[in-house]
């Protein structure tokens, strides 16, 4: 009986946390602040809402695409959903959209230490086209 009630209470502790993750497939890890070297760039919250250098806007995701909802368009009379293609590999998050492949680190990295760690990735195959 008690051996039942232990599988019972680990398995409650451990749902709770993975009740979040029944609907989007990968939002939890982009959760949190990413670093472009040591400047924190973007912000994704839990709740789906994020910022970027100051504008805040609401995000999704479907497999590998990242929808930010809601961006004001050129006119200014209006906005638009922006469908970019992401990636995750550890501690850094790949995004490929407007034709460029952009790199964000998980963590701080100073200016001088950025190339070097850079130079240990591997790019997904979405940005290997747009690499030199």
């Amino acid at each position: 009986m008690i051996r039942a009630n232990a599988m019972i209470l680990t398995l409650m502790i451990l749902a709770v946390p993975l009740s979040g993750c029944a609907g989007d497939d990968d939002d939890d890890s982009l959760v949190g602040v990413w670093f472009f070297m040591d400047s924190a760039v973007l912000n994704f919250n839990e709740n789906g809402t994020g910022a970027v250098s100051g504008d805040f806007f609401n995000w999704s995701t479907d497999g590998d695409a990242l929808t930010i909802a809601d961006v004001p368009n050129e006119d200014g009379d209006g906005t638009m959903d922006i469908v970019y293609t992401y990636a995750i590999d550890e501690d850094w998050l790949w995004i490929h959209g407007h034709g460029e492949c952009y790199l964000y680190s998980s963590e701080s990295i100073q200016e001088a230490d950025w190339e070097s760690r850079i130079s240990e990735t591997t790019a997904p195959s979405f940005c290997q086209s747009t690499q030199s």
